[in-house]
């Protein structure tokens, strides 16, 4: 199953050694987060500005997958540059963007993949979970 519980474990020793240290916090330094969002701890109002408002990642395969500048960092709203990223998802399987959504989305408790046919259902989901979080919540609840 895409993204199961053994995600990157291949054999035995990859899950024993990650029993033992699955309980430590996560410290991570490099990282995309929005620090003014964390310290202001006001809940984030929907998932690109979770997801993609700050990841140069993000922006660079929307743009080789010729995604008008416009819905990566200039002025359309999130709704619709959210949707443009649904639109060209599947075209990002194998990139490790795929996979990092995808996690949050599991982790937020969305497990439909990301597409153009799913991509307002999903935003719709992510609006009505994210307001009843605020992201010191989320990183607490992920053990950051």
């Amino acid at each position: 199953m895409f993204l199961d519980e053994n995600y990157l474990l291949r054999n035995a020793s990859g899950r024993r050694i990650f029993a033992e240290l699955a309980a430590l916090p996560v410290v991570d330094a490099h990282n995309h987060a929005d620090v003014k969002a964390i310290a202001d701890n006001l809940p984030f109002t929907d998932l690109w500005q979770l997801f993609a408002a700050t990841d140069h990642y993000v922006w660079e395969v929307m743009r080789k997958r010729d995604v008008p500048e416009e819905l990566i960092t200039g002025n359309a709203s999130s709704h619709d540059k959210f949707l443009a990223l649904g639109r060209i998802f599947p075209e990002l399987a194998g990139n490790p963007v795929y996979e990092w959504i995808h996690l949050d989305l599991r982790f937020l408790g969305i497990t439909e993949l990301l597409n153009g046919d799913t991509a307002e259902a999903i935003w719709q989901e992510g609006k009505k979970i994210l307001a009843r979080h605020t992201p010191v919540e989320l990183l607490n609840k992920l053990n950051v």
